[in-house]
C-alpha cells in the first residue's frame, strides 16, 4: 500500500515540475512578446517624430532655432535637439529618447539638407532621417540663370 502512495506522490511532483517548465517558457514567451512590441512602438514614435521635424524644418527653410520655438527642444552650436520621456512627451529631465538635427553643408546652393537622428539614453540610433528642401526663391536666386 505504500508503495503504491509513493508512486502517486511521485508522479504529482513529476506532473507539478513539467507545469512549472511549461509555466516558465510561456511567462517568457509572453516577456519577449511584450519587449518587441515596446521595442516596435519607440521605432515607429522614432519615425513619427523625426518626420515631423523634417516637415518643420523645410518649411522654416532649416532654422534650427524657429524650429525650436514651434516644436520645442534646444538650438544651440548648430544643433536642434529635443529630449522624450519614455512616454515620448517633450521633457527637460529624465529623458529616454533623443531627437537631434544638424544642418549638413551643401554644395549647391538653393538646396538645404539636415540629418536628423533619434537615438536612446544608451547613445543607440533608433532611426536616422536625412532631409532636404529648397530655399526660397528670390530675387538673388534669379541671377544664377535665365530660363527664357
Amino acid at each position: 500500500m505504500k508503495r503504491k502512495e509513493l508512486l502517486l506522490l511521485m508522479e504529482l511532483l513529476v506532473m507539478v515540475l513539467v507545469f512549472s517548465i511549461a509555466a516558465a517558457v510561456c511567462l517568457k514567451t509572453f516577456s519577449a512578446a511584450d519587449q518587441k512590441r515596446l521595442e516596435a512602438y519607440n521605432r515607429d514614435r522614432a519615425v513619427l517624430e523625426s518626420r515631423n521635424a523634417a516637415e518643420i524644418l523645410q518649411s522654416l527653410d532649416g532654422d534650427l532655432q524657429g524650429a525650436a520655438e514651434v516644436y520645442g527642444g534646444k538650438a544651440e552650436e548648430g544643433r536642434w535637439r529635443i529630449a522624450y520621456n519614455a512616454d515620448w512627451v517633450i521633457t527637460d529631465s529624465e529623458a529616454a529618447f533623443f531627437l537631434t538635427a544638424v544642418l549638413c553643408d551643401t554644395e549647391e546652393e538653393p538646396l538645404g539638407l539636415a540629418k536628423i537622428t533619434v537615438t536612446d539614453t544608451g547613445g543607440e540610433t533608433i532611426v536616422e532621417l536625412p532631409t532636404a528642401w529648397q530655399w526660397e526663391w528670390t530675387e538673388t536666386c534669379a541671377e544664377w540663370g535665365d530660363n527664357g
